[in-house]
């Protein structure tokens, strides 16, 4: 199976370890971050409060607020105290997890980032190293397309719930907190 081109006008770009990019669409307004597995994007670390941040668009403009998070969310290294716009290729950053925000189409932009290809094979090595049932095999593809967790649900034909438990199931199972570690973890794999 392979993973598209982003087609989005707006995604969140991530670097992982190793230099590869982490790309993450954003398809939908408000755009939630946070510890709870239901935002838009769920980082699992301590150092995230539930409802960490969120991005809304309004007037053909982003704009970033921390939502009283113990740690604070920083747009291009400075705390921010209110709701504040962001501009192409700002940074946030939210605890040990830093972005850039592309406003886009990335391969307009000069980031193509490179597709990346999951082989049956390496799928399937994966899942046996770290003992994935079938559904969490199939889960796990859409994981690592950094697909919200109620588009996997829709795409298997199962309940967001059902969704959910598979992601904090393989989570669990290779030790990972977040879509950022188990896309490190699985390309670490695949060397």
């Amino acid at each position: 199976m392979r993973i598209g081109e982003i087609k989005h006008s707006y995604y969140l770009e991530g670097i992982l370890s190793g230099g590869k990019s982490w790309i993450i669409p954003i398809e939908k307004f408000p755009f939630t971050i946070g510890r709870n597995p239901d935002c838009s994007l769920f980082l699992s670390s301590d150092n995230i409060s539930r409802q960490h941040a969120v991005i809304t668009y309004r007037d053909g403009n982003l704009y970033i607020m921390d939502k009283n998070s113990t740690n604070g969310s920083l747009l291009n290294n400075k705390k921010i105290s209110r709701e504040t716009e962001i501009k192409d290729r700002n940074t946030l950053t939210f605890a040990e997890f830093e972005f850039i925000i592309h406003i886009s189409n990335p391969e307009k932009s000069g980031i193509y980032h490179k597709t990346l290809v999951l082989n049956q094979d390496e799928k399937n090595g994966f899942s046996a190293e770290y003992n994935l049932t079938n559904k969490e095999s199939e889960v796990l593809i859409f994981l690592i397309k950094g697909e919200p967790t109620e588009k996997i649900a829709k795409r298997l034909s199962i309940s967001t719930g059902t969704a959910k438990n598979h992601i904090l199931s393989i989570y669990k199972k290779t030790d990972t907190h977040s879509k950022f570690e188990l896309f490190t973890l699985y390309n670490e794999f695949k060397k």
